[in-house]
């Protein structure tokens, strides 16, 4: 889900502004890692449940 606006201060500015919302479905990480001689190095093992990403931006514009 996103929208955004942009909105004119001056003849030759304006802004802009977004915002996204991403919905991400839930996931489980089980990840091992092993050198180059094939010797075990550790493991990362772990779940994110309905993890989710705000984002928000804004922008000058300047036209010369």
């Amino acid at each position: 889900v996103s929208f955004g606006a942009n909105w004119k201060i001056t003849q030759q500015g304006s802004l802009d502004f977004g915002y996204a919302h991403i919905f991400v479905k839930s996931a489980s990480v089980n990840l091992s890692t092993a050198d180059a001689e094939n010797q075990s190095r550790g493991n990362l093992k772990g779940s994110y449940d309905k993890p989710s990403v705000n984002i928000l931006s804004i922008q000058y514009n300047h036209h010369f």
